[in-house]
C-alpha cells in the first residue's frame, strides 16, 4: 500500500526572512540643514576665537610642565616631514571622492560625495574650534626664537592635518566597502588607510608641529566623524518577497 504524502515546506519564507538587507545612503532634509550649519557654525566660532591666539611667550614655556609622554616630541623639528604630511593629508583627502565619483560616474547620485563634505566640514569645524579655544603651544616653540613665532605657534591642539587624514581614512574605506561589499580587497582598504593616516600623525609629529596627545585626540576625532555621518544617513533596503510561499511537493512512500 501506498500513501503519499503532501508537505508544505516553508523554507522559502524562513530564508527570505533572515536574509541580509542590503543599505543605501539619504539625505535627510532638516538633520542636513542642521548638519552643514553646524559644522559652518563650529569652523566660524573657532575663527573668531583665533584671532585672540598671541604667539606664546618663551619666558613661560616651561618643559617640565609638558605631559610625560608628549616630552620627547620637544626634540624634532623637520620640514620634510612637514612636506611630506601634507602629501599623505591630500591623498587620503582626495582618496574619498576618487571612489564616490568613479561609481557614480553614471548614475548622477551624488549623496556619497555630499555626505564626505559634510563629514569634513564637521572635521574641521571642531578641529577649529579647539586651537581657538585651547591655545597650546606647539613643541616647535620650546626652543624658537621669539620673533621667529606667530599665532600658528599656538594651535597645537588639535591637529588639522590627523583628523583631516583620518575622517579620509575612514571614508574612503566605509565607501569602498559600500559600493563592493563582496571585495576580497575591504580589509586591504581598511588597513592602507588607516596606516596611511597614522603616518600623517606620525609626520606632524616628527615636523615639530604637535604633541603625541594632539595626534591622538585627532585621530579619535576625525575618525569618529568619518564613522558618525554616512552612519546618520544608513538607510536598510529590505527586499521585496513574496507573502505566500510556494508550496513544494515531497513525495513520500511507505511500503507496507
Amino acid at each position: 500500500m501506498k500513501k503519499q504524502i503532501v508537505i508544505l515546506l516553508l523554507f522559502a519564507s524562513l530564508t527570505s526572512a533572515f536574509a541580509d538587507t542590503s543599505f543605501q545612503y539619504k539625505f535627510k532634509a532638516p538633520q542636513d540643514i542642521w548638519l552643514v550649519g553646524g559644522g559652518l557654525l563650529l569652523t566660524g566660532i573657532g575663527e573668531l576665537f583665533s584671532h585672540r591666539i598671541f604667539p606664546p611667550n618663551p619666558e613661560s614655556l616651561d618643559r617640565s610642565k609638558i605631559f610625560l609622554p608628549d616630552q620627547f616630541a620637544l626634540r624634532f623639528e623637520s620640514s620634510t616631514a612637514a612636506q611630506l604630511s601634507d602629501i599623505t593629508l591630500g591623498i587620503l583627502a582626495l582618496s574619498p571622492l576618487v571612489i564616490i565619483v568613479s561609481e557614480n560616474s553614471h548614475s548622477k547620485d551624488w549623496t556619497e560625495t555630499a555626505l564626505y563634505f559634510e563629514s569634513q566640514i564637521w572635521t574641521i569645524g571642531f578641529t577649529e574650534l579647539c586651537k581657538g579655544i585651547v591655545h597650546r603651544p606647539r613643541p616647535y616653540a620650546y626652543h624658537a626664537e621669539t620673533e621667529s613665532m606667530d599665532k600658528e605657534a599656538a594651535r597645537s591642539f588639535l591637529s588639522g592635518h590627523t583628523s583631516i587624514a583620518f575622517a579620509g581614512a575612514v571614508s574612503t574605506a566605509i565607501y569602498w566597502e559600500h559600493f563592493h561589499p563582496d571585495s576580497k580587497w575591504n580589509n586591504a582598504v581598511w588597513i592602507s588607510s588607516l596606516s596611511l593616516a597614522t603616518t600623517t600623525g606620525v609626520l606632524r609629529i616628527l615636523a615639530g608641529k604637535h604633541f603625541p596627545t594632539d595626534v591622538l585626540a585627532s585621530a579619535i576625532v576625525g575618525s569618529l566623524i568619518g564613522w558618525a555621518i554616512p552612519q546618520m544617513h544608513r538607510e536598510d533596503v529590505v527586499p521585496e518577497i513574496n507573502t505566500l510561499p510556494q508550496p513544494m511537493m515531497l513525495d513520500i512512500q511507505f511500503a507496507l
